[in-house]
């Protein structure tokens, strides 16, 4: 299972122009843990060993938007 949670702010710097931060967290629950090996890897090398567990990540977009048609 996973969960996200985030917020969004937009500033009107003039009457055509914003900017926006978007921020959000992400948590994904494997109901996994221990390692895991992977015997034929991305890499090419021999084998691979994972460690599994639950992950989170954090990702942000910056945004600049100019509105020439009003």
């Amino acid at each position: 299972s996973f969960w996200q949670v985030g917020s969004r702010t937009q500033w009107n710097i003039g009457s055509s122009l914003y900017l926006g931060l978007d921020v959000f967290y992400t948590r994904l629950n494997t109901a996994y843990k221990g390692t895991s090996t992977n015997l034929y890897p991305a890499n090419g090398s021999s084998s691979a060993v994972d460690t599994l567990d639950n992950q989170g990540a954090w990702s942000a977009i910056f945004r600049m938007q100019h509105s020439f048609v009003p």
